[in-house]
């Protein structure tokens, strides 16, 4: 099979950089007194893939919301991880403002680079992840200001979205590098954050009291949803036809492939969502809450039945990778965020139908959630993958 000359470069750099933890998958140049510049290391190891931990980890919170009804552990649990992914996500800002102020040309070469390019993406879904939590679990600790919070954040991240969703392909278009530079399956994560967006604003509707707000609100959710699934699936047709023609990816960077998982199992959810929390009724409007609500459930169970044909097209591609050498990276954190996704979008689906066996499957689908963040949360922390400051 053929394989471009910038994978091939990438998957070198991968193993080259597995000597030193905190650079793996990065992308992120040589540290500081490798380049003769001693002494002003802090913040040169912050690149914007960290991001993603922030998004596993609050997705784990998030999903926990879902199952408060079985027990009250979920809350607690869901608080706390909240709480971490929150502090995490403040570090990371403070870190990546850092490196941008005392690494700016390393920090814009990032952006000229395919592979690193499309992790800016994570940035707003960080974003939007913690702010749907403090909706969740604010309440306890900032009253009725929470949602004023969870809204600044939605605002925030839905912003970022559109640039990253509008601006990293029209830098692909606008580049010098092979077509076949922007078909890794990372290429989904700047077009993911307005799904987020849909998913995150449908749980705003219930906190709005005034009903042309609500349906300025859920119009803007649907355009956003549009958006994401149209570019999306546009961006995964090309990552399919890639890995169908040029064969399999890299080892080092096969949990990727777990990426496409996150917009389907988010549209999932954005889908259902919209029609569940009505907020009030649309007066006027094309369709009723009731016809929305029927249009999400079937086109959540289509696309559930799509992210069935993805788990088992990704967990075949990922043990492969095991099989032919795939070591512990930062890459693995590919596979959190989506199978939350996963989780949230089966939940959203069995209470907008009421079927038990769906609730069921959530749940199953969330133990695996908390099974993989352990894992790659440890195997980072150990391994000092996340310690940029270092």
């Amino acid at each position: 099979m053929h394989t471009n000359s910038r994978l091939e470069m990438y998957v070198q750099t991968e193993e080259v950089q597995t000597e030193d933890p905190s650079a793996v998958d990065s992308g992120a140049p040589p540290s500081c007194g490798e380049s003769g510049h001693p002494g002003i290391g802090f913040f040169h190891q912050v690149t914007p893939n960290l991001f993603a931990s922030v998004m596993g980890t609050g997705i784990v919170a998030t999903v926990s919301a879902r199952f408060v009804g079985i027990s009250s552990g979920f809350a607690y649990f869901g608080t706390a991880v909240w709480i971490l992914a929150s502090t995490w996500l403040f570090v990371l800002i403070a870190g990546l403002t850092g490196n941008w102020l005392r690494h700016r040309e390393e920090a814009l070469a990032l952006l000229h680079n395919p592979v690193n390019l499309p992790f800016y993406g994570t940035i707003p879904m960080a974003l939007l992840t913690v702010g749907s939590g403090a909706m969740l679990f604010g309440p306890a600790f900032f009253g009725s200001a929470a949602v004023w919070i969870a809204g600044s954040f939605w605002i925030l991240g839905t912003l970022l979205g559109i640039v990253t969703a509008v601006a990293v392909p029209v830098r692909a278009v606008l580049s010098t590098y092979q077509p076949s530079d922007y078909t890794l399956p990372s290429w989904m994560l700047p077009v993911v954050p307005p799904m987020v967006s849909a998913t995150t604003g449908a749980g705003l509707l219930d906190h709005i009291p005034n009903a042309g707000l609500q349906t300025a609100l859920r119009i803007c959710c649907y355009s956003l949803f549009g958006m994401a699934l149209i570019v999306g699936m546009l961006t995964l047709a090309m990552i399919y036809s890639r890995l169908v023609c040029d064969g399999t990816l890299a080892p080092a960077i096969a949990p990727t492939v777990w990426i496409p998982l996150g917009v389907i199992g988010q549209s999932i959810a954005a889908a259902n969502f919209l029609g569940v929390h009505h907020g009030t009724e649309l007066s006027g409007a094309l369709f009723s809450l009731h016809e929305l609500r029927t249009i999400g459930v079937v086109f959540g169970t289509a696309m559930f039945g799509f992210a069935v044909f993805w788990v088992a097209f990704a967990m075949a591609l990922t043990a492969h990778g095991a099989r032919v050498g795939m070591s512990f990276s930062l890459s693995w954190w590919s596979l959190v965020f989506p199978v939350g996704a996963t989780a949230l979008g089966l939940s959203a689906l069995a209470e907008a139908t009421g079927l038990a066996a769906l609730d069921v499957g959530a749940l199953c689908l969330y133990v695996a959630l908390v099974s993989v963040w352990c894992v790659v949360a440890v195997g980072s922390i150990v391994r000092g993958q996340l310690a940029w400051w270092r």
